[in-house]
């Protein structure tokens, strides 16, 4: 807790983390104030978790890894929570019970990450849910250097091909500020109209996106899409729009 009040961030792991920790127990001195967390349960002796699913909070967005089941990893691994304001739960399980949460405290220079699932039993989904995208990720969130936000995405084509529309845009490398920029992914929604309303339909880990939605190639229905790129911070830059125009279908 001193190294926190000096203003240093914390990433903290392990199945057991929490049971003895938690109020009413042998080592309880405060340690879950520190970290914005909630100790809500000890999990079972095995068979836990299965899936760790990415929520929308950074640094979970658009991710999904697989987990050992019934392994060594997955021994009593803790329920945790979000425990008030600047508390988050980038990831739960396959039953969505809550694995891992982030905090940022109001006031504070520093942040902090409790997991109860071992990032090293992540078994990845390429090319977005890769181990080296979250350890990126998760750097960005506790080093929190960077709060510019990355430079529009330019050059959005829309394309029909048979019942899909393929989406393209110029990858970003610079920040809004025209300096390098490290990205990360690509945001991208969808609308009936180019003001919105805007539902979330993908993260693209490269340049590039295929929406087979319902209504691809049905001349009473335009859509339209909104993509923006995401920083390893989780800085989202400005949006760019692209149109499903109805007189260029081709759909035979």
């Amino acid at each position: 807790m001193s190294y926190l009040d000096s203003g240093g961030s914390v990433y903290l792991e392990g199945v057991e983390i929490g049971y003895y920790h938690a109020p009413g127990q042998a080592y309880n001195y405060g340690l879950w104030n520190y970290l914005g967390t909630l100790w809500l349960g000890d999990g079972n002796s095995t068979n836990n978790v299965s899936l760790v699913k990415g929520q929308n909070v950074w640094f979970g967005t658009g991710m999904q890894f697989g987990y050992p089941y019934g392994q060594l990893p997955d021994s009593w691994v803790d329920i945790l929570g979000p425990a008030g304001t600047g508390s988050a739960q980038p990831f739960v399980d396959q039953t969505n019970q809550g694995r891992v949460v982030s905090y940022i405290p109001s006031g504070q220079p520093w942040r902090t990450i409790t997991s109860g699932v071992c990032f090293c039993a992540f078994s990845e989904d390429a090319p977005l849910s890769t181990q080296q995208r979250l350890m990126a990720r998760i750097m960005g969130f506790l080093l929190a250097e960077d709060a510019i936000p990355p430079a529009a995405v330019v050059d959005v084509t829309a394309q029909v091909v048979g019942v899909s529309l393929e989406l393209s845009w110029a990858p970003v490398t610079q920040d809004s500020q025209g300096n390098p920029e490290s990205m990360d992914s690509y945001v991208v929604e969808r609308g009936t109209s180019p003001k919105g309303r805007w539902t979330p339909i993908g993260v693209a880990a490269n340049p590039g996106f295929t929406d087979g939605g319902s209504d691809i190639g049905d001349p009473a229905v335009n859509s339209y899409y909104r993509i923006r790129a995401v920083d390893t911070s989780g800085n989202v830059g400005a949006e760019a729009l692209a149109g499903e125009f109805d007189f260029a279908l081709n759909t035979q």
